[in-house]
């Protein structure tokens, strides 16, 4: 959800957001870009820093990305970044396709 906010004040009403999915072989796949201003390359750095923020004061903590990244960790994921200033922005987000063990396959 954090990420789609994220795209949404990116784009300030003017761009487009596009989400796509993809299955590969080992993980599910979910992308989201916008058409925003994108992020300066310094702060790719920081994104996922906790308290990092480029919003002004009272629009957020700077905790979102940091705590997405944290969840998708925790699922042994991966949320990558590419942007362009300008251009826009891509968040993909990655989760390992697990196998269900015997337990789950007789219930």
């Amino acid at each position: 959800m954090n990420l789609l906010i994220n795209a949404a004040h990116a784009i300030e009403g003017q761009g487009v957001i596009t989400i796509r999915t993809l299955h590969r072989d080992d993980a599910i796949v979910v992308e989201i870009a916008d058409t925003g201003k994108g992020i300066e390359p310094d702060h790719l750095l920081r994104i996922f820093n906790p308290s990092f923020t480029t919003k002004g004061s009272g629009i957020g903590m700077g905790l979102g990305l940091p705590i997405a990244h944290q969840i998708v960790e925790q699922h042994r994921g991966k949320l990558d970044v590419d942007s362009t200033v300008g251009k826009g922005t891509v968040f993909k987000l990655s989760l390992p396709v697990m196998q269900p063990d015997k337990e789950m396959e007789r219930q």
